[in-house]
């Protein structure tokens, strides 16, 4: 056995530096609407008259039908990563809406005031009148730790 490593150490191939993956890579690409207009109007008038595609060179024409059948028929993981995408975007707009809501509330705004005058359980006069806020994803209470939706308050 080597002097200095003991059955076990594994320290040496754990010294072994990941490569970070480039920037660029990471990057999401983006699609200028003016292109995905002049994109969906090309096919458009390919679906309308077949024909056109005659006058296109053999190779260009395979790969634009790849492409467009790729596009309307893409693979189950990349079909997953957009509902995915989708949801995750639908989500965070959800929790951005909800905690301006919180946010603006009688206590959270008092919190914020140089000097903390709770509000009255009553509420201002002005905001009774006001429906009460609802948010899209149910908070527990922290006295009771039920469920609610509903904001009063406000």
């Amino acid at each position: 056995m080597d002097r200095g490593t003991r059955p076990g150490d594994n320290r040496r191939f754990m010294s072994v530096k990941r490569l970070a993956q480039p920037v660029a890579a990471l990057a999401e690409p983006v699609l200028d609407p003016e292109d995905v207009r002049r994109a969906t109007e090309l096919l458009e008038a390919i679906g309308a008259d077949r024909a056109l595609l005659a006058e296109v060179p053999l190779p260009m024409r395979q790969a634009l039908l790849i492409a467009a059948g790729r596009a309307s028929r893409p693979q189950s993981y990349q079909e997953k990563r957009l509902v995915k995408a989708l949801r995750r975007g639908r989500r965070r707009r959800d929790e951005a809406e909800d905690r301006v809501a919180r946010a603006e509330t009688g206590i959270r705004v008092a919190r914020e005031a140089p000097v903390f005058v709770p509000p009255s359980p009553a509420g201002p006069a002005g905001l009774r009148d006001e429906a009460p806020r609802e948010l899209k994803k149910p908070k527990s209470c922290y006295v009771c730790k039920a469920g609610f939706t509903r904001l009063h308050h406000v």
